[in-house]
């Protein structure tokens, strides 16, 4: 629909993360897709292009799955957005152009969403993956003993 938001983004994190915890070893779509709570289509198309951006690696076959090649500490979020999203976070409608209030409208709120857009590009750049992988493997420990 017009108005679905991606949750590429926040999948795409929550798979580096456990990859991140499963280090040195395949995790099958099927599995991460479990734990993401979606289906394996929908993992093996992010992991695609987690693959094109070089932070992991897949095989095929009975052992096959996707593997986390980069350390945590190297990638940040806006990595992992810029990998994931192609569109802006906001998306603008199309109002009438001859008619005064939507020009003013679009004007004023295009102009805050931008500003918006870049003040979260700039924390999503500041902030490492392993901010999240550290305590996510901390918790998983925990639960798994």
């Amino acid at each position: 629909s017009l108005m679905s938001r991606s949750t590429r983004f926040p999948a795409a994190v929550h798979i580096l993360t456990l990859l991140a915890i499963k280090k040195g070893e395949y995790c099958s779509s099927e599995m991460i897709a479990k734990s993401v709570g979606t289906n394996a289509v929908v993992v093996r198309r992010i992991v695609g292009l987690l693959q094109q951006a070089g932070f992991v690696t897949s095989q095929s076959g009975s052992q096959g799955g996707a593997m986390l090649v980069v350390s945590p500490e190297k990638i940040t979020l806006r990595d992992i957005y810029d990998a994931v999203e192609e569109q802006s976070v906001f998306c603008m409608h199309a109002p009438d152009p001859k008619c005064p209030v939507a020009c003013c409208v679009k004007d004023q709120v295009n102009d805050l969403l931008a500003n918006a857009e870049d003040r979260m590009m700039r924390e999503l750049a500041k902030t490492r993956l392993s901010s999240i992988t550290k305590p996510a493997t901390t918790q998983y420990r925990q639960m798994s003993k």
